[in-house]
Formats: C-alpha cells, structure tokens, sequence
C-alpha cells in the first residue's frame, strides 16, 4: 500500500502566499455546482460527533472520484492524528491526497458555510475564496470557521480570501454554469430591503457574474438556505423540494399543534411559489420529496447533493436518510436525470440542519477530461499519500461589520458553551 502517514508538519511561522502582481482578489467568480471534476474538496472533522460523522465519511470516501485532493481541518493534534489513523485506507483509495490540518480550535461541521469557493479562468484557476462577515448570533464555533481560510492561506494551503461586509453563507448560495441563485434572505440578514442597490452591487462583486435573488417576491422562505430545496441541474432544470411529496413516504405519526400545521402549509405554498419562479426563468421544474419537522428545526432534503462529472458522465452524492422508498424516489429521480447516484448515509447528522453539500465544501474543479480507463490500475486501486500538518500558530484577525463599514478587529476570545454546538 502506498500511503505515507507524515508525522506532524507545521506550516513555515511568517510565511505566507502573495497573489501574482497582476492578479486581484476581486476578480473571479463563484464556482458552478453543475459541471466540472472535483479536484478538491473541504471538510471539518468534529471530534465529539465521531459516531454520527462516521457513515458520511465512509460513504464519501467510497463515492469521490479519483484523484481527489481531500483537505480536512481538525480542532486539535489530537483530533487530526485521530482522523488519520481511522480513514487513511479509506481516504487514500484512488490515488487520493489527503491533507489532515489541525487549525487549533474547535469548528462546525458546516465546512461550505464560512468559505464560498471562486474560480477565474473557466473553472481552471482558484480565485480568491469569499468569507461571510460574522453574523451575531454566531456560536464559537462559526466564529473559528470564519478564521481558518486566512489560516490555510497563510500555510500555503490556500488561495487568498475576498473580504466584505457582507454577510451570506455558503449553504444560501448556489449556481449552474449560467447564474448564480441566492436566497432572497440575504437582505434580511444584512439589515437591507430590497431592492437595494449597495447590496446588489456587493453580490455581483463576489458573484462576479449574473445572479438572481431566489424568492425576491415571497413573503415566506421554506428554509435559511437556498441549497436545501433548490437544485440547477445542468443549465436548464431545476430541482425543487415539495414537502408534500415528502409527507407520502414520512407522514407524521401525531397531530400536530396549530402553529405547527400551519407552518407546514405555509412551506409548501413557499415552496410551490419557487418552482413557478424558476418556470418564469425558463427552467424545466421537477420536484423531489422532502420532510419538513415540525419543529422547523431540521429538514430531510434531497437537494443538499454534490455533483461530478467523471469521464463524460455525471455523478451526484445524494443523502439518504434510512427511509427506504423515499431514498429510492430520490435517487430514481436523480437516475432518470442522467446522474450515476452513490449514497451519503446522513441518517445520524441531518438533525443538526444540514446534509451532503452542507458538509462537503467542493473549493475546485476542472474540466472533465475523457481518459480510457486502465484495468490493471482500477484493480490495484492506487493510493494516493495522507499528510497531517499543523496551522494553529497563525492567529488571523477578522472583518467585523460596525455601523455598515468595514474595520479590522483583532479576533477575540472566545469563552463558554452553546446549547447546541452542531447545529446549522
């Protein structure tokens, strides 16, 4: 087996990459869901839900294609060395590099939320990643997240970071190779009422190519997050959630209080007013099931996918929640679309708020180069090479929105516990 299991390497004190003199921050644009072969993605390994993490990451290892350049930030020595001694096979698997990174502090598992990935030069070239400015309500643990870009920057792990007052996870953003689809939320979030030209013309900053506010005109959002129940499939369809499709498979075993039934009907009327706005766009809508708790503090959406394209066909990482003949109605739907399906058991975090694209931040692509396959090499599955390095001495310092403007602030201590760390 060709893995090596580096001791601990800490990235150079000091040392830190600069952009080409003819390059800017902002240019670029955010990165397509839709098309291209992941190069590398994200993730943020949370040692104090090991168990619940444990399916998704033995799934996702399966499920990525070859080559894969995996970056996993870790909250401490120990949490890294921990990772790496459990998924260094499986990680590996064809010829993939993984990068086990302790930043030094504790972090969600929400790796896409905090760092949206930019690319210049169709999708050839890493721009600059785009970090949210904090929002208030923030746990700790979103606060580090927000850190670790500049951290990864410094240690020649990644590109540079754009910075903004603006304030837009990554989970409220998604995109296809013609536009980009934000959460019409985003106003909410930043203080704004639409229309409002400063905040647009923030967005088409780091966008860098045309947008649309999703639900501009809705009184109601179904969910904080645009990926949860929207899904640009190629350039001319759209996935829509429909939570009445959903409640077939998953009916809900008791009566429901008022306030809660009506919540649920308000959803499906949101979700309904979506899908004939993307038909108004010119997309064909589909719908895929989704179940809504009634609490409204989890969802369990067919959506929240990651997609590939390898040697000429496409491949979709779909959560699956271990209710059979809805997870067979989404991934029928998904096939039928052309997609190879391979299955992302969420079964165990999905309660938390999020699923597959939540936690699997997808940062490059490139393009999908048709290569006859080798059998000798299929049979041997290649590994590729596991690194555990160490980026916890650089202590960036973050944005901070005071009064509308921008000021550099020195990142401050971050003390005590929340009632749910885990939680999108």
């Amino acid at each position: 087996m060709l893995v090596a299991l580096a001791p601990f390497v800490v990235a150079p004190v000091g040392v830190r990459a600069e952009p080409k003199a003819q390059e800017s921050p902002e240019s670029g644009q955010i990165l397509a869901d839709t098309s291209g072969r992941i190069t590398e993605v994200l993730l943020h390994f949370d040692d104090e839900i090991t168990e619940e993490l444990a399916p998704v990451y033995r799934d996702l290892f399966e499920g990525l294609g070859e080559g894969v350049k995996v970056r996993v930030l870790c909250e401490s020595a120990m949490s890294a060395q921990r990772f790496a001694e459990t998924w260094t096979d499986l990680g590996t698997r064809d010829r993939r590099d993984v990068d086990v990174v302790n930043v030094g502090m504790p972090l969600s598992i929400w790796a896409r939320d905090r760092c949206i990935a930019r690319t210049r030069g169709d999708a050839v070239q890493r721009s600059a990643s785009f970090v949210p400015s904090a929002n208030p309500y923030y746990e700790f643990e979103k606060h580090n997240d927000l850190r670790t870009q500049r951290m990864l920057y410094r240690g020649l792990l990644g590109p540079s970071v754009l910075r903004s007052w603006l304030q837009l996870e990554g989970g409220n953003v998604i995109a296809n190779g013609k536009r980009v689809f934000i959460g019409a939320n985003v106003a909410e979030e930043n203080d704004c009422e639409l229309p409002d030209p400063q905040l647009r013309r923030e967005l088409g900053r780091i966008c860098g190519r045309e947008f649309h506010l999703v639900g501009e005109k809705i009184d109601y959002l179904p969910w904080d997050h645009v990926d949860m129940y929207i899904t640009p499939v190629g350039e001319d369809t759209i996935l829509v959630a429909s939570a009445t499709a959903g409640q077939t498979f998953v009916p809900h075993g008791c009566e429901l209080e008022e306030e809660e039934a009506e919540r649920l009907v308000n959803v499906q009327r949101s979700l309904d007013r979506v899908a004939d706005e993307m038909r108004s766009l010119g997309y064909r809508v589909l719908r895929l099931p989704a179940v809504f708790g009634a609490s409204g503090d989890w969802i369990m959406t067919y959506n929240n996918v990651v997609m590939d394209e390898r040697n000429g066909h496409r491949v979709v990482l779909m959560p699956v929640y271990g209710v059979p003949e809805m997870d067979h109605a989404a991934a029928e739907a998904y096939g039928k679309l052309g997609f190879e399906v391979k299955t992302i058991d969420v079964s165990g975090v999905f309660e938390f708020g999020g699923a597959v694209r939540c936690i699997v931040n997808v940062v490059e692509r490139k393009r999908d180069v048709v290569r006859g396959a080798d059998p000798k090499q299929l049979a041997e599955r290649r590994h590729g090479r596991l690194r555990v390095l160490d980026v916890s001495n650089f202590i960036p310092r973050r944005i901070t929105r005071v009064y509308g403007e921008d000021q550099m602030t020195p990142e401050p201590e971050v003390v005590g516990e929340p009632l749910d760390v885990h939680r999108r």
